[in-house]
């Protein structure tokens, strides 16, 4: 790999950057940092805790599964970039 490759951001070759910064780091830092930081200040105890880790459960795993489908396209694509060449 060149710089020039390196730089350049367009095609596919920038697609499997763009798939692991905003489909893994993006969604971690602006979904699932305040659903952990919103459980964490919960009171477990009470009712409001027990809602609250039910409908956190049901959020953070549905953008797990986002984060993780993104990190393995982009995988994908890495390996496939690389194998093209």
């Amino acid at each position: 790999m060149n710089l020039e490759a390196v730089g350049d951001r367009s095609g596919p070759r920038g697609l499997p950057g763009v798939l692991y910064v905003f489909g893994m780091f993006a969604v971690t830092l602006a979904v699932n940092v305040p659903l952990n930081d919103g459980l964490a200040a919960a009171d477990p105890a009470t009712t409001h805790g027990a809602a609250l880790w039910a409908r956190y459960l049901h959020d953070w795993t549905r953008w797990n599964h986002v984060r993780t489908v993104a990190s393995a396209a982009a995988c994908v694509s890495f390996i496939a970039g690389i194998a093209a060449r």
